[in-house]
């Protein structure tokens, strides 16, 4: 039998880092329906006592799991004063693969048909991060000087959120291609639509190298 470690140990207080990642390997390999709590704490080797003081049930550790994804794709998203915002836009492809392995497909199909309600509030919290740093991203291609200044700010970002967003679900339900495949055809369609003369070169120039 697993006995409960002391709180002030080491061990213990790197517990919740332990269950996430874990946890993440576990239902992105089986499945998020098939793995259940006593799977998670067999392959620890921590008692039920030690997993619940940390989660109440699944669902918080789901949702956890899902807050610690928007964390990490937060701080990648963040545009530093120095980058160039078509440099970053392509990086940001780089970044939406990992984000979005294939493997990680069946999680989120998992995630919206077992589990609509943490998957509703999940799709609802990247909605509000993409348009941020869809503003974000689109004040600075002006400021860069490759992106055109002509344009209504807010409509454009507003118009942008329902064609990447709302589109991109569609497309993935609908269309029998990659994640990554995707990824590359939003950021090409908004960089096509946005950018000016000098911002559409530097954008091909950069894709051909």
């Amino acid at each position: 039998e697993i006995s409960e470690c002391d709180w002030s140990s080491d061990v213990c207080s790197s517990d919740l880092k332990t269950i996430l990642s874990t946890s993440s390997e576990m239902f992105l390999r089986y499945g998020l329906r098939s793995v259940t709590i006593d799977d998670i704490c067999h392959e620890l080797r921590i008692s039920k006592k030690t997993f619940y003081t940390h989660f109440h049930q699944k669902d918080e550790l789901i949702e956890e799991l899902l807050n610690d994804m928007r964390m990490k794709r937060c701080s990648f998203m963040n545009l530093l004063p120095d980058d160039n915002v078509i440099d970053r836009l392509l990086g940001d492809i780089k970044m939406f693969k990992k984000y979005h392995e294939e493997k990680k497909k069946n999680f989120f199909y998992d995630l919206n048909k077992y589990y609509p309600e943490i998957n509703q509030k999940h799709i609802a919290a990247m909605d509000k991060i993409s348009s941020e740093y869809t503003m974000e991203a689109l004040k600075k291609g002006i400021a860069d000087g490759y992106f055109r200044d002509d344009m209504d700010l807010e409509l454009m970002c507003r118009y942008l959120y329902f064609r990447t967003g709302h589109q991109f679900r569609q497309m993935q339900e609908e269309c029998k291609i990659s994640m990554a495949q995707m990824a590359e055809f939003l950021v090409d369609s908004f960089v096509r639509l946005v950018a000016n003369e000098k911002g559409l070169n530097y954008y091909l120039n950069k894709k051909q190298k």
